[in-house]
């Protein structure tokens, strides 16, 4: 993984929690869905990674059920949100964890994974 994958993920990254923190209230929003499903797909572009692969459909999943909908029938903003704060919080641990082990080079890396 090249550090300009890592820089430009991110940059995705520090997106997307910007549109969710900016999110007011239970009106749809579908600019910023289609922002956050552009800032997703490039997210997993720049990243070879299935665990944050993974928590980046968590965001997406969530995302669109928060902007896409007026009303929420089934959780509230609140709960979207929080959710999708916490997979962001993954995986702006992952990003921490995945440039500590390119710093640290091949070898190197891999016995910290085992740690």
């Amino acid at each position: 993984m090249q550090i300009a994958d890592l820089e430009a993920a991110r940059s995705h990254h520090s997106a997307l929690k910007l549109i969710i923190v900016r999110h007011v209230g239970s009106n749809a929003d579908l600019r910023a869905l289609r922002r956050v499903a552009d800032l997703c797909h490039g997210l997993t572009d720049a990243l070879d990674d299935e665990y944050c692969r993974e928590k980046v459909r968590t965001v997406a999943e969530y995302a669109c059920e928060m902007l896409a909908h007026s009303e929420h029938h089934r959780w509230g903003v609140d709960f979207l949100k929080r959710q999708i704060r916490d997979a962001l919080e993954l995986i702006d641990s992952r990003l921490y964890s995945l440039e500590l082990v390119r710093r640290r080079g091949p070898g190197r890396g891999a016995a910290l994974q085992f740690r």
